[in-house]
């Protein structure tokens, strides 16, 4: 594994903890709640990032569930769920560049 690559990829993971931040702090200025910073375009050079907020509803979905026949459902909140292949290519350099 080239040093430099993984040097890079430290200063990436460091730009963007500090690009969260200032987003997080234009979220606040703004008086917005609810809201989580986003970036994407992730795979560019920080120069091509581009910077965003999403309201945290947006990643959620309503549950309806009964405690049996004839109950009347009730809505529970809850996060999408999401398929993450861990054999997948995204996932196989990390057993190699973990510590």
């Amino acid at each position: 594994v080239n040093s430099q690559l993984i040097s890079n990829v430290c200063t990436d993971a460091l730009s963007a903890e500090k690009v969260l931040g200032h987003v997080c702090y234009h979220i606040l200025a703004a008086g917005l709640n609810g809201y989580m910073a986003t970036i994407t375009n992730l795979k560019n050079p920080a120069n091509k990032w581009r910077c965003g907020a999403a309201p945290i509803t947006a990643m959620m979905t309503v549950k309806r569930w009964s405690h049996g026949p004839g109950a009347t459902p009730i809505g529970k909140p809850a996060i999408h769920p999401a398929t993450v292949d861990l054999k997948g290519k995204a996932y196989e350099y990390v057993p190699i560049n973990s510590v």
